[in-house]
């Protein structure tokens, strides 16, 4: 298990869908994460990394397989940690509320499943 917050991405297999792992995670062993931000914010990182497209360092023949090395040697510009603060203030609260809304629906579609059958089925009269 890795503590949260992190960013994760596919290592072999998908490429180039980058994730945001609010809470503890546990990253599968074709997937690479970040868990240490000494430059950015996660959320900045998250950012940052879809739009460096990393289907692009794919190092693989018949499985797509994302080449760290080159990964690695791609330089980038680091905003002013004022920006990025500024941005994390937007950021921050709208993944939180997705995460809250995904944790409705689940919660909601549980629900669902258990009551309609019941439902159908007459055990609970309307």
């Amino acid at each position: 298990m890795v503590k949260g917050p992190g960013v994760v991405t596919g290592r072999s297999g998908t490429l180039g869908n980058v994730y945001y792992a609010h809470h503890d995670f546990w990253p599968l062993n074709t997937a690479l994460w970040v868990r240490e931000f000494k430059k950015v914010s996660p959320l900045f990182a998250v950012f940052l990394l879809r739009q460096m497209d990393l289907k692009q360092f794919n190092g693989g023949v018949s499985v797509p397989t994302l080449d760290r090395k080159a990964v690695h040697r791609v330089e980038i510009l680091v905003p002013p940690r004022t920006l990025i603060s500024a941005f994390d203030e937007v950021a921050i609260p709208v993944f939180e509320q997705m995460a809250n809304l995904t944790l409705q629906n689940d919660r909601l579609r549980a629900a669902r499943d258990l009551l309609l059958p019941r439902l159908m089925s007459a055990a609970i009269p309307l």
